[in-house]
């Protein structure tokens, strides 16, 4: 991450002591692991009225997602704890419907990992921390 000011643009900053913190909303994903890549917009398609909610909502207020996989992807409702710790934060770039599939595309910012579950709400707002790449991941 190189501007963590650029970064939070829109998105709750989970502590003024850390600026690699933030309260974001995180979305689940079935059968799949993403990626952070810079400038690589990523198209996902939404199955689940609760994501696009989700990502609707960061888009909104261009604000970031946290995007971790299921660990059960048969689990309709999954919450904070029944994802992977490790994901990504990503920006919400557009969010279309085409051909009876509503469209999300996204851009990889950086790997980051839970440290606590905010809200188990529909936007399932999580603290997360930025993973540096010299880090490792856990």
């Amino acid at each position: 991450m190189n501007n963590s000011d650029d970064m939070s643009k829109g998105t709750h900053a989970a502590s003024d002591k850390d600026p690699d913190r933030y309260i974001v909303p995180t979305v689940s994903m079935r059968r799949t692991v993403i990626f952070p890549i810079l400038n690589f917009p990523i198209p996902l398609t939404i199955t689940q009225s609760r994501t696009l909610e989700i990502v609707a909502h960061a888009k909104s207020k261009d604000s970031l997602v946290f995007i971790a996989a299921q660990v059960d992807p048969e689990d309709d409702h999954p919450s904070i704890s029944d994802l992977y710790q490790v994901g990504i934060l990503a920006r919400v770039i557009d969010v279309r419907r085409e051909d009876d599939a509503d469209i999300v595309v996204i851009e990889g910012q950086s790997r980051a990992r839970v440290t606590k579950a905010v809200d188990d709400s529909s936007l399932l707002l999580a603290e997360v921390e930025v993973i540096h790449d010299s880090e490792d991941s856990g």
